[in-house]
């Protein structure tokens, strides 16, 4: 009995905190522990409905937006079926993505228009295309148009790809850029490429004709235009014949500029 009346006393106590009894400042304690922990899961959960939410929005990422981080490059198959079938399809084949996840394939023909100059370099060749527009070209198209990708046919070097001289199979020229994948790099320099001049026609600027996404490899092909380089002309073997006036140095920056 005489210990019940002692912590009775020892709870109805004041304390040095604001001079509250003991029993309020326990209760005060344990409330404030019970919010703390429930603040705590409200946090966690939040954090987790928002990865999720973040993780389904960056899968559901159209091809005409960018991500800003870098992401590996996801291996794409080619049909073989394409290869039986490309002498007998007068339109295009574009790959496109239902609901359910499953592709599904569709001939578009191609309207009389661009069988005019648009389509002059690509004449002759099956027009099959991946990504909705271009021209779609085989791993095995543009090995044969490269002669293996010989070091004799390099025409340029950078940091994000080597540039090969080539030859359709219809007698155009063309330059072939295959983009080196560091770091992810190779899926990202192809989209930025492909959104940013994939359908600019100018003058100023060479024309992209196609690319290839065939399982872990990303290429563009150019129009070829011999006529060098910038690099070569400033640097190069071409500076030997002509130099650039500061005339026409920036002749070329304003016409880069406008492009």
């Amino acid at each position: 009995m005489s210990s019940n009346s002692t912590l009775t006393e020892s709870l109805h106590e004041k304390t040095i905190v604001f001079g509250l009894k003991l029993w309020v400042v326990i209760g005060i304690a344990v409330g404030a522990s019970l919010l703390g922990i429930l603040l705590i899961l409200v946090i966690c959960l939040t954090i987790q409905t928002w990865i999720r939410r973040s993780r389904k929005a960056f899968k559901e990422l159209p091809m005409t937006q960018i991500p800003s981080a870098f992401k590996d490059i996801t291996e794409v198959r080619e049909d073989n079926s394409r290869h039986r079938e490309e002498n007998n399809l007068s339109g295009s084949l574009v790959h496109t993505d239902g609901c359910d996840g499953i592709q599904s394939v569709s001939v578009c023909e191609q309207p009389s228009v661009h069988a005019t100059a648009d389509s002059a370099p690509l004449d002759g060749l099956p027009e099959f295309s991946y990504l909705g527009w271009g021209h779609w070209f085989t791993l095995r198209d543009l090995d044969v148009a490269t002669d293996h990708f010989a070091k004799d046919n390099v025409i340029g070097e950078g940091g994000y790809g080597v540039v090969y001289r080539g030859r359709l199979s219809n007698g155009t020229p063309v330059a072939v850029k295959k983009i080196l994948n560091n770091l992810g790099q190779a899926e990202r320099e192809f989209r930025v490429e492909v959104e940013a001049i994939g359908n600019v026609r100018h003058k100023n600027l060479v024309r992209l004709l196609g690319y290839c996404v065939e399982g872990t490899q990303r290429m563009l092909v150019y129009e070829f235009v011999n006529n060098g380089n910038l690099e070569s002309w400033l640097h190069g073997e071409l500076s030997q014949y002509s130099s650039l006036t500061w005339l026409a140095r920036m002749k070329v920056l304003l016409g880069t500029a406008k492009a």
